[in-house]
């Protein structure tokens, strides 16, 4: 159970180094019905790692956040935010929230970075944007006092920090049309 507890927490790259080192004893040690049991469980977090979709190899920790609009059952125009949570390179957390009724997009990102942080105790070093958000400058400065090092907030145009933001949004999007009743297509476009 608590190497079970250790993976949650710190990831299969620690776990499997700590298997693979148990393993070896005990195959040095002639235990080799111990070894093969390990190997079992070194083979078993493998395959869950491998499912693992999202893995952002450049960046250790870091929040993607992004936001979609469309309209509800009532027809009324809400939002919804995404954040993907990145520790280790790897997703660990994913929350969505529905706002309601936004009018600026600019100072919903702004106003839901306040928001979200102001209940946060750990503030990671990079926030990735799918779009502008207000004060932004006045956000940074805040967060890097609230964190106690640098963080930044970007809005990436091309590459994996972009689909990273790409996805986010759709996913936002789709949990949007799920409450309204449509196809996540629809509401993204």
């Amino acid at each position: 159970v608590q190497e079970a507890v250790e993976f949650l927490r710190g990831g299969s790259n620690a776990s499997v180094k700590l298997l693979t080192e148990k393993m070896n004893e005990a195959a040095e040690a002639l235990e080799f019905e111990r070894a093969a049991k390990i190997r079992d469980r070194l083979s078993a977090i493998k395959k869950v790692a491998e499912k693992q979709k999202v893995v952002s190899f450049k960046v250790q920790e870091q929040d993607v956040i992004a936001l979609a609009q469309g309209s509800n059952a009532e027809g009324r125009t809400v939002a919804c935010a995404e954040v993907f949570r990145f520790h280790s390179g790897r997703l660990y957390d994913r929350e969505t929230f529905l706002l309601g009724e936004i009018g600026d997009m600019e100072q919903a990102r702004g106003g839901f970075l306040e928001q979200y942080y102001s209940m946060r105790d750990q503030v990671p070093p990079k926030i990735s944007l799918d779009g502008e958000a207000a004060d932004t400058p006045l956000l940074e400065e805040w967060l890097t006092k609230k964190a106690g090092r640098k963080v930044s907030i970007l809005v990436p145009q091309r590459g994996e920090q972009a689909q990273l933001t790409e996805m986010c949004r759709n996913n936002a999007a789709e949990h949007l049309a799920q409450s309204a009743g449509r196809s996540g297509k629809e509401t993204s476009a």
